[in-house]
């Protein structure tokens, strides 16, 4: 049942409202209409009885005993043959009189205190009213019919329950579009949290502001509680890993410090095990180091002011090679995260191929959509396939002839994945490797 509903709340209240408008608008269509012809058929019965009684007051007994009447009828429509209005008086001897409307039929003789529904001339629906009365000097009972036809009526009863019906429709399409647009202002606070929270997550505000109506306002304090609150305990759990890592460093720096001077196994085994120490320790401390996404607030850096120092710093560092570091990315490339974090990413890509480089590294930034690719090449030796997911693993070094821990490359992936990215490597054009960053992009003003 629920899965037939719209998906959307203002298509649900909607669909709501229409059906209920629809259901009482019918309902009040029958109920109007039912009573309309229950009026109709009173309002005939009423002007029956009338007619019956002006003709019974009209009629008098002649000296034969036979039913005479003292005046015409103020009705004109009694002179017209089949108007739809006819009356009769019947005497028990079988002569009876009859208006000229009514021509050569006759009425229902018997009494009945009800009204009467027959076919009368040209299918007309009469109602007919008959009273038998005594009346003073006739030696027998008077039968006095007056029959109304209720087709011409009930014509204009069904021409107003269609034009009822017209307006009952542009009534309910009103009311539904009153609905709509109540729903759609009522809703309206809502959506502003949403853009409010939008911003939150895009790292354009630190939460969210303004006033809303009482019934949002605790939502909108719980969500700002929470922000703050997630935020809190990521930064708490960074400091406790870095706290952890710094307090593990001096005693491996003893226990190091110490195995140098002695010798024999015991020695070479501590060497070794405090060697593989200090490298979990900087791993973790440049892991405790990385901003990430802070409960999904993010920040907007521009990726070409990052390149354009890391390019400057690393030259200065390999000065002595005298590498050509080529930076390819415009102002409006922006990444959709902590500046801190690419630098770090891009850092130990752009070391890495400057190590291996003979004498150029090429790094280019682009945005495509909602995601951001930046490539590091070089012109170096390059790699096997087969050991392009090897170097992820922490600690691995294909040679141990070129200065570095080994952590670089997983310390990229883990940010990457932390970013819901990816780190590719492949041919590089220039001859050597080419490492591909896919992150998230951002198309706002970098902070």
């Amino acid at each position: 049942m629920w899965r037939a509903l719209p998906s959307s709340l203002v298509g649900r209240l909607v669909l709501a409202a229409g059906i209920w408008i629809v259901v009482s608008l019918v309902a009040a269509g029958v109920l109007l209409d039912a009573a309309l012809r229950d009026r109709v058929d009173y309002d005939v019965r009423r002007d029956a009885e009338a007619r019956l009684g002006a003709l019974i007051g009209a009629t008098s007994v002649a000296a034969d005993g036979r039913p005479v009447l003292q005046r015409p009828h103020d009705d004109i429509r009694y002179q017209e043959p089949r108007s739809g209005i006819y009356w009769q008086i019947y005497v028990a001897e079988g002569d009876a009189l009859r208006s000229r409307s009514l021509g050569d039929e006759n009425l229902p003789m018997a009494p009945n205190p009800d009204p009467l529904q027959i076919d009368g001339p040209n299918d007309q629906q009469l109602i007919v009213l008959t009273r038998t009365l005594l009346m003073p000097g006739a030696r027998t009972p008077f039968t006095f019919s007056v029959a109304v036809d209720r087709s011409e009526i009930e014509e204009h009863a069904s021409r107003f329950a269609g034009s009822m019906s017209a307006a009952l429709a542009i009534l309910g399409v009103g009311l539904l579009v009153a609905v709509v647009f109540q729903i759609r202002v009522g809703l309206r606070p809502l959506a502003a949290v949403g853009r409010a929270l939008a911003q939150v997550r895009a790292g354009q505000a630190p939460e969210i502001a303004g006033n809303y109506p009482g019934e949002l306002q605790p939502l909108v304090d719980e969500i700002n509680q929470l922000v703050r609150h997630n935020a809190t305990v990521m930064e708490r759990a960074r400091t406790h890993v870095g706290n952890l890592a710094h307090a593990l460093k001096t005693p491996i720096s003893v226990l190091s410090a110490r195995a140098s001077i002695d010798h024999g196994p015991l020695a070479d085994v501590v060497r070794t095990q405090t060697t593989m120490m200090s490298k979990h320790v900087e791993h973790h401390l440049a892991r405790a180091s990385m901003a990430g996404p802070e409960g999904g607030v993010y920040r907007h850096t521009s990726v070409a002011d990052v390149l354009d120092g890391l390019a400057r710093t690393l030259a200065q560092i390999h000065a002595q090679r005298d590498l050509e570091i080529d930076v390819e990315a415009t102002a409006k490339v922006l990444f959709r995260g902590e500046r801190q974090d690419l630098e770090e990413m891009v850092g130990n890509l752009m070391d890495n191929a400057c190590k291996w480089a003979r004498s150029r590294v090429s790094v280019t930034a682009r945005s495509e959509g909602a995601r951001l690719a930046l490539v590091v090449e070089d012109d170096g030796p390059g790699m096997p396939e087969a050991l392009h997911g090897e170097v992820f693993q922490r600690g691995r070094r294909l040679d141990e002839s070129v200065p570095g821990s080994g952590y670089g490359l997983a310390i990229v992936r883990d940010l990457t994945l932390l970013y819901g990215g990816q780190v590719t490597l492949s041919r590089s054009r220039l001859g050597g490797l080419a490492a591909t960053l896919d992150l998230p992009a951002s198309t706002e003003a970098a902070v």
